[in-house]
């Protein structure tokens, strides 16, 4: 079903903005239109009547943060299913983020298929192991979720500071 979706929100000075998806499933254009109020740090989205408050951006950056200062964690990123990158925090000098965000959506939707085709289920997540780390990509809602740690680092003593993020993640739907 292809339809038109229109969502108005006002700012802090009463300016009032419009944002539409057209030609795209309405569950896409949910999800698109999510991310583009997350990359402008919208406090409020209004759809189909309904208002829905929103973690702020501030909150979702904070809870990366906690992620990141975790000894071994080296990266952490959130992005949309259609690969638009919500939220980034890497210890390092950041590199171009743009292409990362694409490459980790056609990552999971290439996994997804090949679980599919193996009929091994629903997958859960995707560990990357490589000479200078691991890196673990996995679902969260309709967002994806990245670490990147250090070779070596235990997942589950981490867990606590990626169920924030998860938690972050989780309002913004």
């Amino acid at each position: 079903m292809l339809f038109l979706l229109k969502v108005f929100y006002s700012t802090l000075e009463s300016k009032d903005y419009c944002a539409m998806a057209i030609g795209i499933t309405q569950d896409r254009a949910f999800l698109w239109l999510i991310g583009l109020c997350y990359c402008l740090d919208l406090a409020v989205l209004k759809v189909r009547g309904e208002e829905r408050k929103k973690v702020s951006k501030s909150e979702l950056e904070l809870a990366l943060k906690d992620l990141v200062a975790t000894e071994g964690v080296s990266a952490s990123a959130v992005v949309t299913r259609d690969g638009i990158m919500v939220g980034f925090l890497g210890k390092h000098a950041q590199e171009e983020v743009s292409p990362l965000s694409a490459v980790v959506a056609m990552m999971m939707r290439t996994a997804e298929k090949c679980t599919r085709m193996l009929k091994k289920g629903n997958m859960e997540e995707i560990i990357t192991k490589a000479d200078g780390g691991v890196i673990l990509t996995g679902k969260c809602e309709e967002f994806i979720f990245l670490v990147a740690a250090d070779k070596g680092v235990d997942f589950d003593s981490i867990k606590p500071e990626m169920g924030k993020v998860k938690d972050a993640v989780r309002c913004m739907v």
